[in-house]
């Protein structure tokens, strides 16, 4: 009902017969009160933006908050992608490969093609001909077993290479020549640029005629060996383009669904459990912080006692579940951070910051809308909304270059004997120092800017302020003006409504007054009336006496 009663102006008060005065004066009393404490409320808020900066207590809170930020980051650093290539370092070997061909979905895959092979029901998968029990076939991995070892989504679900290469989908039966010449291309790789690699098939066979004719053999076996160069050209440049592709969509969509089912899976496990690391830490140091301060005006205050310190320890403990939220909220980062970063990572192998930084730049997004999005500051000018957003991303930008510094100060301290060891949870002690160390020099250069941008702020919210104070100010003149009218006009009415009542009351007097005269009056006439009638009645009697008296007179 804020400024409600303010476009009430005098006239329409005047006009109004159906107002309770008695009513609109409490509510304006109540409003005065509201918007009185408003100001109140106003002019304490300037005192706090005018106050002189803290500047110490704003580096301390910075650092304090990139060091958090930084070990959080550096617990949820590894992606699923490095933990498989750490895990793996010599990538595809020998030994994979030799795994695979051995493994038995592919051996018995391969005996049931010579099976039917010898039956003569063996068809190229590659040419569409029909195998001769002569012919050499081979079993070829339509997706090549190097390229699957190598895929990143396959790394990041962690599924065996043969579970995929062996797929009975990938198995395709063809004959040698071809198989040999697409070697570890896939289908489409091989495919490509068909013109010129049979121009280079066909002069390759030429190449090798030539060798065989200069040879010294007999005609019969030059022939030969020609009319075998020229069988396994035929085999190769029969490949059917649209049967290799067809194949090849096979293949890669079941083993892609494998992996995009299993991927999922892990991703959001990894994003759920660097979240919860994520919340502990933010949670961890907020209470440090909490706890820290607490004890700093503990021994500040002038009185100490058990009693004080338990005081110091509540409000601690109360500022601390009051940013919960907060925390949570560096969940909710890491969490889609985590995911967004797994699958950049994936995109990217290079870029191994990429994930943090996706996670930082993420947070800082999300806080640049809840900041825009909060109702209390949608009064703020762009300017002051401008120099918030700056704020944001001033921090998200410093909380990157802590990273790479701490990288390096790291690496620096790794020489140092000792900084190698171990620290549970949070790596070795020249990786916590370097994140500190790191924390320290950008919180200072952060607050540097940030003060900067906090001092145009202050100015920006001192106007703001003032005209507000100054806008509150004129509501309560017009409320004071409209408070007035009222007890003026209330005073009118309740004099009117008591001289009504007295005429009133006057009227209905003389009006008990005229009956009361006129029934006198009546009441005169009827008892003039009863009393000659008693005359007379009494005389009627007398008369009758006297007759009797007279009668008994006369008996005697």
């Amino acid at each position: 009902m804020e400024n409600e009663l303010l476009v009430l102006n005098t006239e329409e008060v005047y006009d109004s017969e159906n107002l309770n005065y008695d009513e609109l004066e409490e509510l304006l009393e109540q409003q005065f009160t509201m918007e009185f404490s408003n100001l109140e409320k106003l002019e304490l808020e300037c005192k706090e933006i005018s106050s002189p900066d803290k500047l110490g207590d704003v580096i301390l809170d910075e650092i304090w908050d990139q060091f958090a930020n930084q070990i959080g980051l550096d617990m949820t650093s590894d992606t699923l992608l490095k933990q498989y290539n750490d895990k793996y370092p010599n990538g595809y070997t020998k030994k994979e490969a030799t795994k695979i061909m051995k493994d038995k979905r592919y051996t018995d895959a391969n005996n049931a093609m010579k099976v039917k092979q010898k039956s003569g029901n063996l068809k190229d998968e590659y040419t569409g001909k029909t195998l001769k029990i002569n012919d050499k076939a081979n079993l070829d991995h339509v997706v090549p077993r190097k390229q699957i070892f190598e895929n990143p989504w396959r790394k990041i679900a962690d599924i065996e290479t043969s579970d995929l290469a062996n797929k009975s989908e990938n198995l395709a039966g063809t004959n040698e020549s071809l198989n040999k010449s697409k070697g570890a291309k896939s289908n489409s790789e091989y495919i490509k640029n068909r013109e010129v690699r049979e121009k280079n098939l066909k002069e390759q066979v030429e190449r090798a005629n030539k060798k065989i004719d200069k040879k010294d053999i007999s005609d019969a076996e030059k022939q030969s060996l020609k009319a075998e160069n020229e069988k396994r050209l035929n085999d190769k440049l029969a490949a059917d383009s649209k049967k290799m592709l067809k194949a090849e969509k096979r293949a890669k969509k079941v083993i892609n669904k494998d992996i995009a089912k299993k991927a999922s899976v892990r991703m959001a496990n990894k994003a759920g459990k660097d979240a919860i690391k994520a919340m502990f830490v933010a949670a961890l140091f907020g209470m440090l912080k909490e706890i820290m301060n607490a004890l700093v005006r503990f021994f500040k205050s002038k009185k100490r006692s058990f009693n004080i310190f338990l005081e110091q320890m509540k409000n601690s403990l109360h500022s601390f579940f009051k940013r919960i939220k907060d925390f949570i909220k560096v969940g909710v980062d890491s969490f889609v951070g985590s995911i967004v970063g797994e699958i950049i990572g994936a995109i990217n192998q290079k870029l191994k910051r990429l994930p943090n930084m996706v996670k930082q730049l993420f947070g800082s997004i999300r806080e640049s809308i809840s900041y825009l999005s909060n109702p209390e500051n949608q009064s703020h000018t762009t300017e002051i909304k401008i120099a918030h957003i700056s704020k944001i991303i001033t921090s998200g930008l410093v909380a990157i270059g802590a990273m790479f510094l701490g990288e390096i100060l790291e690496k620096y301290l790794l020489t140092i004997p000792g900084m190698g060891f171990e620290i549970m949870f949070l790596g070795t002690l020249a990786n916590v120092l370097g994140m500190f160390f790191a924390s320290v020099l950008t919180g200072i250069l952060a607050v540097v800017i940030i003060n900067r941008l906090d001092q145009f702020i202050s100015r920006k919210l001192i106007e703001e302020n003032k005209k507000q104070q100054a806008d509150k100010k004129n509501e309560l003149l017009q409320i004071q003006d409209i408070q007035i009218f009222v007890a003026e006009e209330n005073v009118v009415v309740k004099r009117n409504n008591i001289f009504n009542k007295m005429t009133k009351n006057h009227q209905k007097l003389r009006e008990l007054l005229s009956n009361i005269q006129e029934e006198f009056i009546i009441s005169e006439i009827d008892f003039k009336q009863r009393l000659l009638n008693t005359e007379v009645y009494f005389d009627e009697k007398h008369n009758e006496l006297k007759e009797m008296q007279e009668i008994l007179n006369d008996l005697l």
